[in-house]
């Protein structure tokens, strides 16, 4: 049978391996924390990549479109001046039938 001093030192033996146990425990917990948060900034950098690869596809959409829309102008603007000038010299070649000649 154990003494009083062996009890004590039994329960503060059982008291630092509980307390080691515990320890040990939290440690696993923490490396997976760690190994989650690593998981995590991995995605939100992925998601930045693709968030900046998508604000950069739109804006040069965005210039491409702006482009477009200056050449389509300048195509209508060509047509619209070709278009006076024809009604224009029909317009003159009208009006010249329609004066008797001198």
């Amino acid at each position: 049978m154990l003494t009083t001093k062996g009890w004590v030192a039994l329960g503060f033996a059982a008291a630092l391996l509980a307390q080691t146990a515990g320890l040990m425990v939290q440690g696993r917990q923490l490396r997976h924390e760690r190994a989650e948060v690593r998981r995590l900034e991995a995605d939100l950098k992925a998601s930045r990549n693709a968030l900046t690869d998508a604000l950069r596809t739109a804006a040069r959409a965005e210039a491409d479109g702006a482009v477009q829309a200056q050449e389509a102008a300048i195509v209508c603007q060509g047509e619209g001046a070709e278009l006076f000038t024809r009604g224009r010299q029909v317009g003159i070649a009208i009006g010249r039938s329609q004066c008797p000649a001198s």
